[in-house]
């Protein structure tokens, strides 16, 4: 499959996601583009989910766009964020590892270097926002 194809058959139509929110969990997605509707140069989605003390991340899922031929796990930068109080040092610890982590290409929009930064600040940013929504 190329970049920008689904795999969906010339058939089919996607109509709806549904995601249901659990409770405790909270979610944020930030990207990078050059202008409102564009593909992104690069993204990230995130969900947080409160451990049972409330004061601590009992789980984390993360994902990069444009980082990669296809959207990228970094479980590396999941368990920086478990069991933690998702302040700055977890934070710090997380945008590491997905610099260390992510292996994007360079083309003519960005260099891999400048996608790697990006996504790392992305992380923070989308992290902080998936903590608040926390329920």
């Amino acid at each position: 499959m190329a970049t920008f194809q689904t795999a969906l058959a010339p058939d089919e139509l996607l109509t709806e996601v549904v995601l249901p929110p659990r409770a405790g969990d909270g979610w944020a997605f930030e990207e990078l583009a050059r202008r409102h509707g564009d593909f992104a140069t690069v993204g990230v989605a995130v969900t947080l989910r409160r451990a049972p003390d409330r004061r601590t991340v009992g789980a984390a899922r993360a994902v990069f766009c444009g980082a990669g031929p296809v959207p990228v796990r970094l479980p590396a930068v999941e368990e920086a964020l478990t069991r933690t109080d998702a302040g700055a040092a977890a934070l710090d610890a997380a945008a590491s590892a997905a610099l260390a982590g992510l292996t994007p290409a360079d083309d003519v929009h960005a260099s891999a270097a400048y996608r790697r930064e990006a996504a790392a600040h992305l992380l923070v940013r989308a992290c902080t926002l998936a903590w608040e929504r926390c329920s």
